[in-house]
């Protein structure tokens, strides 16, 4: 009687632990597609405050320059190619920007307008 005891325990531990590592996978694979989106998330923001920033230095001319501090998830190409490209974002410019780098993390970028603008890390 106490071997059909251990083993009808050691049945349902063992189904306990299959359920438990489907959860486990299930878990990892909406942990995984949430960091996706919000790496996207944070691209999105940063393309639009660069972009930004780079038209309103268009408009106000030469000599004008800005500071911004944005967040890039792990190496986030920044280049402009006809227009401003972060990550898979791209965004239209009133003006060339001279810009091509990677960053991660926080960052502060200073933004100058000498007949094109320049985004330089900080």
């Amino acid at each position: 009687m106490k071997g059909q005891v251990s083993l009808e325990m050691l049945i349902v531990m063992l189904m306990f632990l299959a359920a438990l590592a489907l959860w486990l996978e299930g878990m990892s694979n909406l942990t995984n597609a949430t960091n996706k989106n919000l790496d996207a998330h944070a691209n999105k923001i940063a393309a639009d405050r660069l972009a930004s920033t780079a038209n309103s230095l268009c408009l106000m001319g030469k000599g004008n320059q800005r500071e911004l501090h944005l967040f890039f998830p792990k190496n986030t190409s920044i280049l402009y190619n006809d227009s401003l490209w972060i990550g898979s974002f791209q965004r239209d410019t009133y003006c060339p920007v001279n810009v091509n780098f990677q960053a991660s993390g926080s960052v502060q970028i200073k933004a100058v307008n000498n007949g094109s603008i320049i985004l330089q890390l900080l």
